[in-house]
């Protein structure tokens, strides 16, 4: 999991997001190799980037597919950009699972 992760700290996980706002479909679309060696989580939501509806259907994805409540997400950076830092409470090892099985199941 040391790709995906910026920093982790008992079960709180930072994580840098790259967000396709109107997209065709809500899905998580994989990892982005940044040339820094950090990856970002590529993300769709058909929502617009109006008025945080955009950064709000990233929260509800993520709590959905990860099975938590939408308060263990927390945006930290990007609430006007499609680059996002967010924090998740949730076992490290766990959110990889869940991000490797959310990945296969919306690219298919």
């Amino acid at each position: 999991m040391a790709h995906s992760l910026t920093t982790k700290e008992d079960n709180k996980v930072t994580l840098m997001l790259k967000v396709t706002p109107k997209a065709a479909r809500d899905r998580i679309l994989g990892w982005i190799k940044q040339p820094n060696n950090l990856s970002l989580l590529k993300i769709a939501v058909r929502a617009n980037p109006e008025k945080g509806q955009a950064n709000l259907a990233v929260q509800r994805l993520l709590s959905k597919r990860l099975a938590i409540s939408l308060s263990l997400i927390r945006l930290e950076y990007g609430m006007k950009d499609q680059y996002k830092r967010i924090t998740i409470i949730i076992d490290p090892l766990r959110l990889d699972q869940l991000l490797e099985q959310a990945i296969r199941e919306d690219n298919t």
